[in-house]
């Protein structure tokens, strides 16, 4: 696929001996492919992505949203955990001891990938939310960790999933954190940040400090609550730079205790 450049097409032979002459067809100048199908076409190709990755859109999601995969290695069985991923793999199955239907992802992000089940239930409740899981998908993912044992590769089963959007700012953060360098402290750009964050009242508190140039922080009283967005947190990372900004998720829920069948009377004995 060629998109943008101009050449010639040349037809037939372009010699003085009085033979037939060259002819030019134009090729017209289009617009670049979608980022995205550029980025599609190079992981079908390559296996890889070379310009980027598709999370790069909403990395301020990411990285406020998710664990990175690469650092769940380690985690226990039954461990319970947010991810934010892409979606590179969906494949549909039937159980083979009751034939009810679950289903295999593959989850990545920019730092690993890994194996992810969706059994009836869970399919039943995203189905119920009006989505359906392709590949492709940018979701929020609530999982928690499978590995029988000690060594194994990490793997999850889905407890639930939502949208990679600004609602799940909204449904998962307690607080915002934000913190000012001595060096960001002008005034115009602060009141730019205070008049978005203020724009959109919500439930996500907001707590600012301001680094002094000795080191020292100080805490400044904030009684804003504002309804979070990736377009504020990117503002915010254009004003005052990246990594000016924590999230603060809500604590996670407890582990969906596991059935165990009631003991006989002989088994008690």
């Amino acid at each position: 696929r060629f998109r943008g450049v101009k050449c010639d097409r040349l037809i037939g032979d372009a010699s003085d001996d009085g033979s037939k002459g060259a002819t030019s067809i134009p090729i017209p100048d289009l617009p670049e492919f979608p980022r995205d199908e550029i980025l599609k076409d190079e992981k079908e190709l390559l296996g890889f992505y070379i310009s980027g990755h598709p999370l790069d859109a909403v990395h301020e999601l990411v990285s406020s949203v998710g664990v990175p995969i690469r650092d769940l290695k380690e985690a226990n069985d039954g461990d319970r955990v947010r991810l934010a991923v892409l979606v590179s793999s969906v494949s549909f199955k039937f159980s083979k001891k009751n034939g009810k239907q679950y289903a295999v992802l593959t989850l990545e992000d920019m730092t690993g990938s890994s194996e992810c089940r969706v059994y009836e239930r869970t399919l039943g409740k995203i189905k119920n939310q009006g989505m359906e899981l392709h590949a492709g998908d940018r979701l929020a993912v609530l999982a928690t960790v499978d590995k029988k044992e000690e060594g194994a590769q990490t793997r999850f089963i889905m407890d639930s999933a939502d949208p990679l959007d600004d609602s799940i700012l909204e449904k998962e953060t307690e607080e915002l954190y934000i913190n000012i360098g001595s060096n960001a402290c002008d005034h115009d750009r602060l009141v730019e940040l205070a008049t978005k964050l203020k724009s959109s009242p919500g439930n996500t508190a907001v707590n600012i400090s301001i680094t002094q140039p000795d080191d020292s922080v100080v805490f400044l009283s904030s009684r804003i609550r504002t309804k979070l967005s990736i377009e504020t947190l990117k503002l915010a990372n254009a004003i005052l730079g990246r990594g000016c900004f924590q999230v603060k998720p809500r604590e996670l829920p407890p582990p969906r205790k596991k059935w165990t069948p009631p003991q006989s009377e002989s088994d008690k004995e």
